[in-house]
């Protein structure tokens, strides 16, 4: 079955295409270390959710955020 890509902005794609670029060749121990670093992950208890909202406190490495108001200038 092919994902439906549908529902995604093309920004959206384009980082998923990035992660994936990135991460190819790194081992489950370094995606794992990666993403262990991440806020969202530190401000979690551990077998507790993820609460979303915590994504809006990422820094860099970690937030690639793009603006609504940025995309609509691309248009």
């Amino acid at each position: 079955m092919k994902a439906d890509l549908t529902e995604l902005r093309a920004s959206e794609k384009e980082v998923i295409d990035k992660v994936i670029e990135q991460m190819s060749d790194w081992s489950a121990a370094m995606i794992s270390n990666y993403s262990h670093g991440d806020k969202p992950w530190k401000a979690t208890d551990n077998n507790n959710v993820i609460n979303y909202e915590l994504v809006f406190y990422r820094r860099p490495p970690y937030s690639v955020r793009v603006h609504e108001e940025d995309e609509q200038d691309t248009i």
